[in-house]
């Protein structure tokens, strides 16, 4: 998963990721309303790909934005509701607070946002060519954002217990 964060100066410092788009996605798929409206089958499927194809155009384009406003990319290892396991070539130092934005999903586009808190620089060294790893505990995060990433952890710990049980 990718993650992109900025440094903040102090726990008061404006956020850039705005409530607006931190948290994006119907309540109610596409899918599901065209359920309930009467409409030839060619014309709902053609809906649902145009749909398909804006949800990945804006995906893209707020990678774009996100690339933007926060000029460093991270590489999320873990993910849990209290924090984030992350490889990153940011200049992280124990206590520094960050703004982060976590792309959870591409299409429908659903960004998370949240300040964290570095705790600690893993102690190894990286692999040549790999960033170091970091581990940052949520220090605020909006209610939604914090639905979000609890919904996205499930999904993934349920595919995961899904494969395992195939591969049996």
């Amino acid at each position: 998963m990718t993650a992109w964060c900025r440094l903040l100066e102090h726990a008061e410092a404006p956020l850039r990721l705005q409530e607006a788009w931190a948290v994006g996605g119907p309540e109610r798929t596409a899918l599901e309303v065209l359920e309930k409206v009467r409409l030839p089958e060619g014309m709902a499927a053609f809906l649902l790909h145009l749909d398909a194809k804006l949800d990945a155009m804006l995906g893209f384009l707020l990678a774009e934005k996100l690339a933007k406003e926060f000029p460093y990319t991270m590489r999320v290892v873990e993910l849990s509701g209290n924090g984030i396991r992350t490889q990153t070539m940011a200049p992280l130092q124990p206590g520094a607070l960050l703004e982060v934005a976590l792309l959870l999903h591409h299409a429908p586009v659903r960004v998370a946002g949240a300040v964290a808190r570095v705790l600690r620089a893993d102690t190894e060294p990286p692999p040549s060519g790999e960033a170091p790893a970091f581990a940052l505990e949520f220090a605020h995060i909006r209610e939604p954002d914090f639905e979000a990433i609890m919904q996205f952890v499930f999904h993934e710990e349920r595919k995961r217990l899904r494969e395992r049980l195939r591969s049996r």
